[in-house]
C-alpha cells in the first residue's frame, strides 16, 4: 500500500485554490468539517500554513513522538522525583506535550498524547 500524508482542512471547503494541487484523495474526519486531503508526498510547512491545513500523523509517528517526549523527561535530573506525580496526573506533562504538537503543526489531542507519555514513563 502506498503511503499517503493526510491533512485536516481547517477553514475552507476543498476546492480550486483552497488546498494545494495534486491531492491523491479526500476524506472525512470528525474534527474537520471540511474534511481531509491526502497527498503522495508530504506538504511543505509553507503549504500547510498558507492553506490552513493540520497534519494528521499516522500511529507510527505518534509512537515516535511519545517516545521522544518521554526520553526528554527521562533525561531530566528530577525524573525519579516526579515519576509518581506523572503516573497520578498526566496533566502535569500536558503543557509540554501541547507545545511539541504545536511546534510540529500536527493535529492530535494533547491530553491523549500526555496519557500515552505518562504510560511510557511508568512502564519498566
Amino acid at each position: 500500500m502506498t503511503r499517503l500524508w493526510s491533512y485536516g482542512v481547517r477553514n475552507r471547503p476543498i476546492g480550486l485554490a483552497t488546498v494545494p494541487k495534486g491531492y491523491a484523495s479526500i476524506g472525512t474526519h470528525p474534527d474537520f468539517r471540511h474534511g481531509t486531503v491526502s497527498y503522495a508526498e508530504p506538504l511543505s510547512a509553507h503549504d500547510t500554513t498558507a492553506y490552513e491545513l493540520d497534519y494528521l500523523p499516522d500511529s507510527g509517528e505518534v509512537d515516535e513522538l511519545v517516545e521522544y517526549i518521554a526520553s526528554q523527561y527521562r533525561d531530566d535530573a528530577d525524573y525519579a522525583d516526579m515519576l509518581g506525580e506523572i503516573a497520578d496526573e498526566p496533566g502535569l506533562i500536558e503543557m509540554s506535550v501541547g507545545a511539541e504538537i504545536e511546534r510540529l503543526g500536527w493535529h492530535l489531542q494533547r491530553r491523549d498524547v500526555a496519557k500515552m507519555v505518562a504510560r511510557a514513563l511508568v512502564q519498566p
